[in-house]
């Protein structure tokens, strides 16, 4: 496996996290999960990686083709116990894709629950200020109901 154990590529060569142009965007909402896939160029250094996102977890694969999983497998993140913080190569593009995969959810009039620090700013803008950063500070998952409003946490209150 390509990574350390801080979960950082270290084989990966360096660029510019925010320097990508979207080449396209899947949503897939199977019987099991839905997901959110969009397919990143990173013009820097010629490369294209998909970034994919559930509700709890990101995975980030290079190349734009159905390669091998693990000779294509970049890194995963789980939302549970990681913050955007420990992630900055990566943060703006998996920040990208949760706003995607959330757009859709919403869309849909579907419910979803995400860690609060990973919480798309486009669905962060309807929560309470001190409950948010609550959330954030003690790792709780924020809910979501359907057309996009927070719901209260009983242990907030």
């Amino acid at each position: 496996m390509n990574t350390n154990n801080d979960n950082i590529l270290t084989d990966f060569p360096a660029f510019t996290p925010t320097k990508y142009e979207i080449k396209s965007r899947i949503y897939d909402n199977t019987e099991k999960k839905a997901f959110g896939t969009i397919k990143f160029y990173l013009p820097e250094i010629d490369r294209i990686v998909r970034v994919s996102c559930t509700n709890e977890s990101a995975t980030i694969l290079e190349n734009d083709d159905d390669s091998d999983f693990m000779e294509s497998f970049i890194i995963a993140i789980s939302f549970i116990g990681t913050l955007p913080k420990d992630t900055p190569q990566w943060t703006p593009m998996i920040k990208e894709t949760l706003k995607y995969f959330a757009e859709q959810k919403l869309e849909m009039r579907e419910e979803f629950i995400i860690s609060a620090a990973w919480l798309p700013d486009s669905v962060r803008e309807n929560a309470d200020v001190d409950c948010f950063q609550w959330r954030v500070t003690s790792d709780n998952p924020t809910d979501t109901a359907k057309g996009g409003a927070i719901i209260e946490d009983e242990e907030y209150n």
